[in-house]
């Protein structure tokens, strides 16, 4: 189940409105309405669909006791600042944005595939992307001080340069860019590795490593409080990235709490090549997510899933 999720039988409801709890190692027995209101939010228990007992919760408790029974009360949270997710099934036109409005339109009929969740975008390496105009209605797709950029990524064939996600142009100039996936080699024979810069960290680039062709990859790059030793050093944010739900790389750049961690431009948002008709991914992409937060351990291993995965609503 996500992190902070709201049951409904055996359904997962993205919005603040039911819970069932589960008293262990019993299946759900108790449910419960969940009220937001600020500053006095309860639960109403529930047993059997008939009213028990209002209980005040506060604001974070995790736990609540009914009787002798001691219930664990989940508070929906992976769906926090969550500001668009493409799940990428469609087989054919746009792909459509689960959270917001930011659907993906093709450019040189983007195919599809197998996905490691359901079906994928399928890149031929050649001429295909998808792109999203960064407007007034797409506000959300710049990167905040604190964020999550989650991908599963499959590559056919290694390129130098091919370009997974780009908001922007080109790669290489900050002015011309604002955040991107980017395999790069340094040298003509060294390693093609998979790297995520933004137009202010351009010279602290992080990298995964190399990832094995015909092999689904899950990866994700965050933005948080914590530095590279795991420690909060407020009121700095570290960049990290992470492959495959292994071990985490942090930069050492530590930007101040509140600036983005990346000067907001206006470029388009792209997928599978830079925007500029080149750096062309030979691949397929699946379930891409973007959060004005950095997402938790524990909702980072549930959405890796053991390698299967989890797209919206992260059922």
């Amino acid at each position: 189940m996500p992190p902070g999720a709201i049951y409904l039988g055996d359904h997962i409801v993205p919005k603040l409105e039911t819970l069932i709890f589960a008293v262990p190692p019993q299946p759900p027995v108790l449910a419960g309405e969940f009220h937001p209101d600020p500053g006095n939010q309860f639960i109403q228990i529930v047993e059997n669909w008939e009213a028990e007992e209002i209980i005040d919760i506060g604001n974070d408790s995790p736990s609540i006791s009914v009787g002798s029974t001691s219930v664990i009360v989940l508070l929906p949270n992976i769906y926090d600042d969550l500001v668009a997710f493409w799940n990428l099934n469609e087989q054919s036109g746009d792909r459509l944005d689960s959270i917001g409005n930011n659907d993906l339109t093709p450019n040189n009929a983007v195919g599809f595939t197998t996905g490691r969740i359901n079906d994928a975008a399928d890149f031929n390496g050649t001429n295909q992307w998808l792109s999203v105009t960064d407007d007034s209605a797409a506000t959300d797709l710049n990167l905040t001080s604190t964020f999550t950029l989650t991908m599963w990524i499959k590559i056919d064939t290694l390129v130098n340069g091919a370009t997974p996600i780009n908001k922007g142009q080109l790669i290489f100039t900050p002015a011309n860019f604002e955040y991107a996936w980017e395999f790069f080699q340094a040298a003509p024979l060294a390693p093609i590795n998979l790297q995520f810069i933004t137009n202010i960290t351009v010279d602290t680039d992080l990298n995964v490593g190399v990832l094995t062709t015909g092999v689904w990859h899950f990866v994700v790059a965050w933005a948080d409080n914590l530095d590279g030793g795991g420690v909060d050093n407020s009121p700095a944010t570290f960049l990290h990235i992470q492959l495959d739900n292994g071990a985490i790389i942090t930069g050492t750049f530590g930007n101040p709490t509140g600036t983005p961690f990346a000067t907001p431009t206006t470029y388009d948002l792209n997928f599978g090549s830079s925007g500029s008709g080149g750096a062309f991914l030979d691949g397929a992409m699946d379930a891409v997510g973007l959060w004005h937060r950095g997402i938790t351990e524990d909702e980072r291993t549930y959405l890796w899933n053991d390698g299967d995965g989890r797209e919206f609503p992260f059922e």
